[in-house]
């Protein structure tokens, strides 16, 4: 028989209760650290100030400068000594030449007015005869002749009219045109100013003028 023998018994472990775990709370860094976040906000809040800045700061020296390009100091020289001579604004100058001719000394119109006051030639051989001086067909658009020539003419148009939008007027249609527009009191209350301009392309010339006398002013006379 085979022998038996006595089993062993096992006794069991008795099983490790394990604690339950109790999780921590997420660790808060505003609550932790509130001044250094403060520091950051005012940090970011600054380079966005100086950025928006600097941002607004060349915005406006690129539209300065397209301004500059689009109303050019040009015969800089010419037209000081004709402000001088006939004492009349720089602006005022400035903004005929750019309205006329865009500072083009060969500029002729398809009517014959020549250089950079855009003058026609008879009223060339007004003024000379004005002036008593006797000038060519050649130098017509020499720029220190035509730029002494058309001031002497705006000088006298001021003069005449004592406006300077009527004499503006004058310089574009003629002053004879000009004296029948003062005449007719549907064009002129007073018999000085110009009310209404029945032609178009001189009211827009009108127009042109002063905007761009404004402008000059605005970037190089202020």
């Amino acid at each position: 028989m085979p022998q038996t023998g006595t089993r062993r018994r096992t006794q069991s472990r008795p099983r490790r209760t394990s604690r339950p775990r109790t999780r921590r709370s997420p660790r808060n860094p505003k609550k932790r650290h509130p001044i250094r976040n403060i520091l950051i906000l005012l940090l970011l809040i600054a380079v966005v100030a100086v950025s928006l800045y600097f941002a607004v700061g060349n915005l406006g020296k690129a539209k300065n400068r397209l301004e500059e390009a689009a109303y050019p100091i040009k015969y800089s020289g010419i037209i000081d000594k004709a402000a001088d001579k006939y004492n009349l604004e720089k602006p005022l100058i400035y903004a005929v030449i750019h309205t006329e001719s865009r500072f083009d000394p060969d500029a002729v119109s398809h009517v014959g007015a020549q250089g950079l006051m855009q003058i026609m030639p008879e009223t060339f051989d007004w003024i000379a005869s004005l002036k008593d001086e006797t000038v060519s067909s050649s130098e017509y658009t020499d720029p220190s002749l035509n730029v002494d020539y058309g001031c002497y003419l705006l000088k006298y148009l001021i003069k005449r009219f004592k406006a300077e939008e009527t004499a503006v007027a004058a310089y574009n249609a003629g002053f004879n045109k000009v004296d029948q527009w003062l005449d007719d009191p549907n064009l002129s209350p007073d018999g000085k100013k110009l009310a209404s301009i029945p032609y178009p392309e001189t009211e827009k010339y009108v127009k042109k003028v002063e905007s761009a006398k404004k402008m000059y002013t605005k970037l190089y006379f202020q």
